[in-house]
């Protein structure tokens, strides 16, 4: 659990930063060239912001490891299983863009209130703000807001056939709010067989 913690704290500090623009040397807010492919907000980056939501199909998670054979949940036909932080995640490709599919789910129950202090360090560092607005035992929903826009986040505990299951979005999190509801109804699709 600490190992994750942290990573999720490394993520949340590289989502801070790199949300943060290059450095200007100019009033355009350009570079010395004059490129402005850095400004935020002179366009959309890759996106995010857009949700076309796709059909789902059943993935045998089995090939994340021993612990998931016999399990399945649902994603996009694209979309790869592979083994994350000793649980399992289904992503497409590209996991930015209209029509991304980036979601995990481990057999744990997460310490949120580790968690929380987690994303506090990442917010001081980051210079972001947080905002929880689920806080209870089973489940954590927070949007981070930082410098040129804000993410959206999740980790939910619940059971299946007697396994406590956590389902939790990416650290860099969803920026479109169908999207993210999207991806918390589809945590409950995860099934033993």
């Amino acid at each position: 659990m600490k190992k994750f913690s942290m990573i999720l704290l490394a993520a949340s500090i590289t989502l801070a930063f790199s949300a943060c623009g290059g450095k200007k040397d100019d009033a355009s807010g350009g570079d010395k060239g004059g490129d402005k492919g850095g400004d935020m907000k002179s366009h959309k980056r890759g996106g995010d912001e857009d949700f076309n939501k796709p059909e789902l199909e059943e993935k045998d998670l089995s090939s994340a490891g021993e612990a998931f054979k016999g399990w399945f949940a649902k994603g996009p036909k694209e979309a790869d299983v592979m083994g994350d932080l000793g649980g399992v995640r289904i992503a497409t490709k590209k996991v930015r863009g209209p029509n991304s599919f980036d979601l995990a789910w481990a057999f744990r129950k997460p310490d949120f209130t580790e968690m929380k202090a987690n994303i506090a360090k990442g917010d001081e560092i980051g210079k972001s703000k947080t905002t929880y607005t689920v806080d209870t035992a089973e489940a954590l929903e927070w949007t981070t807001e930082y410098e040129h826009g804000k993410s959206m986040h999740f980790s939910i505990t619940f059971q299946v056939s007697g396994q406590d299951v956590n389902c939790y979005t990416m650290p860099m999190g969803v920026k479109n709010a169908e999207r993210f509801a999207f991806l918390k109804e589809t945590c409950k699709s995860i099934v033993k067989k």
